[in-house]
């Protein structure tokens, strides 16, 4: 039995544990070349004038009544879903202060629109969100699923975000 000369004392266990399992992750849910097949169906915002697909089976739950975007869940899984929405920026002095910015730019759509997008390795849930602002508008589309499914929709949450689009 090797002994270490400085032993990491037990209560790192969890956290390096936890910075392992995001760096495998991240390391394997690399997208290679991700496609949104035709046979999709596209989800359009006439209020802030977006789109994006979605797979022909998820589920549609009902739309906000301002209408600002829509969410679809997975059918068998109600727990893993994609969503997007608009805000408008506030331009007033005091409401300026409550608008949130975008982060500069560290992806691209399709479309040619710089974006912000992270993801977030949560303890029982993980997000994929891109933002970006185009005009008076800040987009946002985020999926979401429970942390251990996560790697199977990586690739599919982005493809959809690669594919999201801003009408002019």
């Amino acid at each position: 039995m090797t002994s270490f000369p400085h032993p990491i004392p037990t209560a790192l266990f969890p956290r390096i544990a936890s910075a392992m399992a995001i760096a495998v992750l991240i390391s394997a849910c690399t997208p290679t070349n991700p496609t949104v097949p035709t046979q999709w169906n596209t989800y359009q915002n006439q209020r802030f004038g977006f789109e994006f697909p979605y797979p022909q089976d998820w589920i549609a739950l009902p739309p906000p009544t301002n209408q600002d975007g829509r969410a679809f869940h997975e059918p068998d899984y109600p727990n893993i879903e994609i969503r997007g929405w608009g805000t408008l920026k506030l331009t007033g002095l005091e409401e300026a202060k409550e608008t949130p910015t975008v982060p500069k730019s560290n992806f691209t759509t399709e479309q040619g629109l710089p974006a912000w997008l992270e993801v977030e390795v949560g303890t029982e849930e993980s997000v994929m969100r891109m933002t970006l602002e185009s005009g008076n508008v800040i987009y946002t589309w985020q999926g979401r699923s429970p942390k251990d499914r996560f790697g199977e929709y990586y690739s599919l949450f982005y493809a959809i975000a690669q594919n999201y689009r801003v009408n002019p």
